[in-house]
Protein backbone atom coordinates (compact mmCIF):
# COMPACT_ATOMS: atom_id res chain seq x y z
CA UNK A 1 0.00 0.00 0.00
CA UNK A 2 1.16 3.51 -1.34
CA UNK A 3 0.98 6.41 1.05
CA UNK A 4 0.20 8.14 -2.26
CA UNK A 5 -0.28 7.41 -5.98
CA UNK A 6 -0.42 10.24 -8.76
CA UNK A 7 -3.44 8.72 -11.45
CA UNK A 8 -3.59 10.17 -14.60
CA UNK A 9 -6.62 9.49 -17.06
CA UNK A 10 -6.49 9.40 -20.56
CA UNK A 11 -10.64 9.47 -21.09
CA UNK A 12 -12.18 8.57 -24.79
CA UNK A 13 -15.78 8.09 -25.93
CA UNK A 14 -15.34 4.38 -25.73
CA UNK A 15 -12.64 3.46 -23.78
CA UNK A 16 -10.41 4.93 -21.04
CA UNK A 17 -6.73 4.48 -20.04
CA UNK A 18 -5.68 4.81 -16.12
CA UNK A 19 -1.97 5.09 -14.69
CA UNK A 20 -0.63 5.05 -11.62
CA UNK A 21 2.46 6.58 -11.08
CA UNK A 22 4.36 6.95 -7.23
CA UNK A 23 5.86 9.62 -5.04
CA UNK A 24 9.28 8.98 -6.78
CA UNK A 25 8.00 9.41 -10.46
CA UNK A 26 7.62 5.35 -11.09
CA UNK A 27 4.88 4.12 -13.16
CA UNK A 28 3.34 1.46 -11.71
CA UNK A 29 0.92 0.38 -14.06
CA UNK A 30 -1.69 1.02 -16.71
CA UNK A 31 -5.05 -0.41 -17.14
CA UNK A 32 -7.61 -0.07 -20.09
CA UNK A 33 -10.86 -0.31 -19.72
CA UNK A 34 -14.65 0.49 -21.48
CA UNK A 35 -15.47 4.37 -20.40
CA UNK A 36 -18.40 4.13 -17.79
CA UNK A 37 -18.88 5.77 -14.59
CA UNK A 38 -19.04 2.57 -12.92
CA UNK A 39 -15.70 1.17 -14.28
CA UNK A 40 -14.07 4.73 -13.70
CA UNK A 41 -15.08 4.72 -9.90
CA UNK A 42 -13.67 0.89 -9.27
CA UNK A 43 -10.38 1.55 -10.87
CA UNK A 44 -9.48 4.73 -9.17
CA UNK A 45 -10.83 3.36 -5.80
CA UNK A 46 -8.75 0.20 -6.48
CA UNK A 47 -5.44 2.04 -6.67
CA UNK A 48 -3.36 0.53 -3.86
CA UNK A 49 -3.10 4.02 -1.80
CA UNK A 50 -4.13 5.75 1.13
CA UNK A 51 -3.94 8.70 -0.59
CA UNK A 52 -4.75 9.22 -4.78
CA UNK A 53 -4.48 12.48 -6.67
CA UNK A 54 -6.38 12.36 -10.25
CA UNK A 55 -6.34 14.28 -13.29
CA UNK A 56 -7.69 13.93 -16.34
CA UNK A 57 -7.34 15.53 -19.72
CA UNK A 58 -10.43 16.96 -20.85
CA UNK A 59 -10.00 18.10 -24.63
CA UNK A 60 -9.01 17.44 -27.96
CA UNK A 61 -7.20 20.91 -27.38
CA UNK A 62 -4.80 19.23 -25.26
CA UNK A 63 -3.05 17.12 -27.51
CA UNK A 64 0.35 17.58 -26.36
CA UNK A 65 -0.48 15.61 -23.21
CA UNK A 66 0.38 11.83 -25.48
CA UNK A 67 -1.40 9.61 -22.83
CA UNK A 68 -2.16 9.02 -18.99
CA UNK A 69 1.84 8.27 -18.23
CA UNK A 70 2.50 11.98 -19.49
CA UNK A 71 -0.60 12.98 -17.36
CA UNK A 72 0.99 11.79 -14.21
CA UNK A 73 4.49 12.79 -14.43
CA UNK A 74 2.90 16.26 -14.77
CA UNK A 75 0.41 15.72 -11.88
CA UNK A 76 3.28 14.47 -9.31
CA UNK A 77 5.36 17.45 -10.35
CA UNK A 78 2.94 20.40 -9.97
CA UNK A 79 3.45 21.30 -13.87
CA UNK A 80 -0.68 21.14 -14.52
CA UNK A 81 -2.31 24.74 -14.87
CA UNK A 82 -6.37 24.96 -14.43
CA UNK A 83 -8.08 25.60 -17.25
CA UNK A 84 -10.81 28.21 -16.92
CA UNK A 85 -14.18 27.42 -17.59
CA UNK A 86 -16.10 30.82 -16.96
CA UNK A 87 -19.60 31.43 -17.76
CA UNK A 88 -18.91 34.99 -17.27
CA UNK A 89 -20.73 36.71 -20.05
CA UNK A 90 -17.98 39.47 -21.02
CA UNK A 91 -15.44 36.87 -21.76
CA UNK A 92 -18.06 34.96 -24.15
CA UNK A 93 -19.01 37.90 -25.65
CA UNK A 94 -15.58 39.01 -26.06
CA UNK A 95 -14.62 35.59 -27.78
CA UNK A 96 -16.86 35.74 -30.17
CA UNK A 97 -15.76 39.02 -30.88
CA UNK A 98 -12.41 37.95 -31.96
CA UNK A 99 -13.01 34.84 -33.49
CA UNK A 100 -15.30 37.45 -36.15
CA UNK A 101 -12.45 39.46 -36.64
CA UNK A 102 -10.34 36.49 -37.48
CA UNK A 103 -12.87 35.46 -39.71
CA UNK A 104 -12.89 39.24 -41.31
CA UNK A 105 -8.83 38.75 -41.76
CA UNK A 106 -8.90 35.60 -43.29
CA UNK A 107 -11.70 37.14 -45.71
CA UNK A 108 -9.84 40.01 -46.69
CA UNK A 109 -6.77 38.14 -47.23
CA UNK A 110 -8.79 35.52 -49.61
CA UNK A 111 -10.49 38.49 -51.47
CA UNK A 112 -6.98 40.58 -51.77
CA UNK A 113 -5.18 37.33 -53.64
CA UNK A 114 -8.86 36.91 -55.82
CA UNK A 115 -8.44 40.31 -56.77
CA UNK A 116 -4.73 39.96 -57.40
CA UNK A 117 -5.44 36.86 -59.38
CA UNK A 118 -7.70 39.04 -61.82
CA UNK A 119 -5.71 41.44 -62.21
CA UNK A 120 -2.87 38.73 -63.32
CA UNK A 121 -5.28 36.98 -65.91
CA UNK A 122 -6.14 40.94 -67.57
CA UNK A 123 -2.29 41.08 -68.09
CA UNK A 124 -1.44 43.28 -65.48
CA UNK A 125 1.52 42.97 -62.64
CA UNK A 126 1.02 43.49 -59.24
CA UNK A 127 4.17 45.12 -57.71
CA UNK A 128 4.63 46.08 -53.74
CA UNK A 129 0.85 46.01 -53.34
CA UNK A 130 -0.38 47.91 -55.73
CA UNK A 131 -2.10 46.90 -59.12
CA UNK A 132 -0.35 47.77 -62.19
CA UNK A 133 -2.54 47.30 -65.50
CA UNK A 134 -1.15 47.56 -68.91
Amino acid sequence: MHKLLYLGLDARARSCVLAAMNATGRLLYTKAFTTSQAALISHVVAAPALKRRLVLEESALAAWIADAHKLCRLLRLGELTPVDHSDQGHRVDFKIAVQQYLAFRRNQASLKVQIKAKYHQAGGRVRSGYACVQ
